[in-house]
């Protein structure tokens, strides 16, 4: 599963190791080789955004069970 960030930018989703949360209004994703954070504009956002990273990885988990 593949995760597009911005235009230029996309992450092999089975490569992460870690979201969460950071500053006000930015989710920090933690790759095995390095680490890449995202910056919104809200914390709505950011929010929104966070909970569907989280589901897009639980599934993806569930499914290479």
């Amino acid at each position: 599963m593949w995760l597009r960030l911005g235009d230029s930018e996309i992450v092999n989703m089975e490569h992460v190791e870690l979201v969460r949360k950071v500053d006000p209004c930015s989710i920090e994703i933690m790759l095995r080789t390095r680490s890449r954070e995202l910056p919104f504009e809200h914390a709505e956002d950011r929010d929104r955004a966070f909970e569907k990273l989280v589901s897009n990885l639980v599934k993806l988990r569930s499914a290479m069970e």
